[in-house]
């Protein structure tokens, strides 16, 4: 596999509150600006969420938080950019 470099990488990052991640208006808007990586904190998503991406180019990795309804990470990278990451 070739991998090209990048002299810069776009990068968004959010802190999403009270669910608006699970609705997906909050990552439309963030995938219109084609970065090539988004972090996002306080996702709040529990695991009966999907986020599926691969359609629109990017991998996904996240960790919710399992004991109590806030916290979590939701990590979205450009699929040409990383192949075999895991958070």
């Amino acid at each position: 596999m070739k991998v090209r470099m990048r002299s810069q990488v776009a990068v968004e990052e959010i802190m999403a509150r009270k669910g608006k991640l699970a609705n997906d208006e909050l990552l439309s808007s963030m995938l219109e600006k084609k970065p090539d990586v988004m972090c996002i904190v306080e996702t709040k998503l529990r695991e009966e969420i999907h986020v599926n991406l691969k359609e629109k180019g990017y991998n996904s990795w996240r960790r919710d938080r399992k004991d109590k309804g806030g916290g979590g990470l939701l990590i979205i990278v450009r699929d040409n950019m990383c192949g075999g990451c895991a958070i």
